[in-house]
């Protein structure tokens, strides 16, 4: 499987410039003062990052590159693990440039009281980054890039739908999204962040299952 994270790591070392260009935008985004308050910064970079992990799948797709693989000294269910494990290390290390990012704005704007606060926020991203990878890939590994696509765009649409109602709600009421799931709730912010690592575990667990057999049974 290490074999399998090297060659996806240099396929994205020809994005090398993309992912630079994620950076200088949230790096301009956060100096700017618009979203030092807050946690966007790293949930922009942690979902884009997470999301175009997958597109190393097409590569696999392309000119009969799974049969090849396949000769290797593995099989579908590591294939499958690799893009599980390869998603998350992407989302976590974005997410944690990101966080980098957002707390020097909070230093450069003498906001160092709402560091805390920040990364509570920010942490919230990664349950979702998770989930997301988890609802796409069965899609990827089953209908290929082309209709993977169509889900990519219609859950990235619903999360940041989700994710602006939360943030709005909880402007307006003066809260983290945390906050506004814990007031409706009536659970603790902690708790409502437990329980949103918990659900991203258990639906990942189910969507690898979904995914080890859809491999098993797809014609390379």
């Amino acid at each position: 499987m290490r074999g399998l994270l090297v060659k996806d790591f240099r396929l994205l070392r020809q994005r090398i410039r993309f992912f630079a260009m994620l950076v200088v935008i949230a790096v301009f985004m956060a100096a700017s003062g618009s979203a030092y308050g807050g946690s966007f910064v790293a949930g922009y970079l942690t979902l884009v990052v997470a999301m175009f992990s997958l597109s190393t799948i097409s590569y696999d797709e392309y000119d009969n590159c799974y049969c090849f693989l396949m000769t290797l000294p593995i099989d579908r269910r590591i294939y499958v693990k690799e893009k599980y494990i390869f998603g998350a290390i992407l989302g976590l290390a974005a997410w944690l440039i990101g966080v980098a990012i957002q707390s020097g704005a909070l230093f450069f704007h003498h906001q160092q009281a709402m560091l805390w606060e920040n990364l509570t926020e920010a942490l919230v991203y990664i349950p979702i980054f998770l989930v997301m990878i988890a609802l796409i890939l069965p899609f990827q590994l089953k209908y290929g890039v082309e209709r993977g696509r169509l889900a990519l765009l219609a859950a990235v649409g619903l999360v940041a739908a989700a994710v602006w109602t939360l943030v709005k709600l909880g402007g307006r009421a003066g809260l983290s999204p945390a906050g506004l799931l814990a007031r409706m709730s009536g659970l603790g912010d902690g708790q409502i962040l437990t329980g949103c690592f918990l659900l991203a575990a258990a639906v990942t667990f189910f969507s690898f299952l979904i995914s080890v057999r859809i491999m098993e049974r797809k014609e390379l």
